[in-house]
């Protein structure tokens, strides 16, 4: 299954990567998310790690994440751990 949602920001490339590149912001926007830590030391990058919480249905989930493969300064894709595994992937773009 693949699910695409588009949306326009009107700030830079830099600065929205800034914004979601750090694990705790992840409650601001993302659905269904109440808590998101950083499990592991430094700069998001690859090898990263980080636990979610989601709620989905008043029903919590814990999720570990980690990043695999950092495509360039604007993408980034990350692996689930434990029962499901996928991939999520995140690609950014100057309008105009």
């Amino acid at each position: 299954m693949i699910v695409e949602t588009t949306i326009e920001i009107n700030r830079s490339v830099e600065d929205v990567m800034e914004f979601l590149t750090e694990v705790e912001n992840l409650p601001v926007w993302a659905e269904n998310v109440v808590e998101a830590t950083q499990t592991s030391q430094g700069p998001v990058g690859l090898g990263t790690t980080c636990r979610i919480v989601s709620e989905v249905m008043q029903r919590r989930m814990s999720h570990e994440f980690a990043v695999t493969e950092s495509l360039d300064a604007q993408a980034t894709r990350n692996r689930r751990h434990r029962d499901v595994r996928g991939r999520v992937a995140s690609a950014f773009r100057n309008g105009g």
